[in-house]
């Protein structure tokens, strides 16, 4: 009835493979030194046979590990973004044994840079109501 998971991921790189921090700094050149360290947490409840709810978070962050000089120009170490995703949705399963399920949730995101970043803060937020069903094919 009852299932949650954790997962922590830290990736340290010597050229932003995932260009965020790149791409808030004018998306140039990859930058070296690149840190995202990201928490992610989801809960389930199945209280009843047919109906599921859930919540899941996200915490995710952008760093430089050490300060940089690329083409003339200096990136200072530190923290750059800190991002936050919220969810909550319930699910309707109308047949057992299947994996057709109708959905309602919500998303929300919100985006906080730092003095090191010429951006401005922002949020997002969304209602998606809909159907999954995947076919056996093979």
């Amino acid at each position: 009835k009852f299932g949650a998971f954790l997962d922590f991921m830290y990736s340290k790189e010597d050229i932003d493979r995932k260009r965020i921090i790149t791409g808030m700094l004018g998306g140039g050149a990859s930058l070296p030194g690149a840190e995202y360290m990201s928490v992610v947490t989801k809960l389930n409840y199945r209280f009843t046979p047919n109906w599921n709810v859930f919540v899941k978070g996200m915490y995710e962050t952008a760093s430089l590990g050490k300060s940089n000089k690329v083409l003339g120009e200096t990136f200072a170490d530190g923290k750059y973004r800190t991002s936050l995703g919220y969810f909550a949705g319930l699910e309707y399963y109308p047949i057992e044994n299947s994996n057709l399920h109708f959905f309602l949730t919500y998303v929300g995101r919100k985006f906080d840079y730092t003095s090191k970043v010429a951006l401005k803060d922002y949020d997002t937020n969304r209602v998606s109501v809909g159907f999954i069903y995947q076919m056996k094919m093979f």
